[in-house]
């Protein structure tokens, strides 16, 4: 399992819940916001690439993140 996390202070990040051993780690640092009013993301089943739309200077842009995990 997958999600974004954008807290005030601290590190932006998209974690991921690793359900076999219940653990929790950051799986890609974020240095941009995810555009919060379409925040869809997609990882492929066997998590090899993942897809997300992330805030830029200008707009958003849809970036696909290879051999994140």
């Amino acid at each position: 399992m997958y999600w974004v996390v954008f807290p005030a202070k601290g590190t932006r990040a998209i974690r991921r819940l690793d359900l076999e051993k219940g653990t929790i780690s950051d799986a890609v640092p974020l240095r941009s916001l995810p555009v919060q009013w379409d925040s869809g993301m997609s990882v492929d089943a066997g998590e090899r690439w993942l897809a997300v739309a992330l805030l830029d200077q200008v707009g958003s842009a849809l970036y696909q993140l290879d051999g994140f995990r």
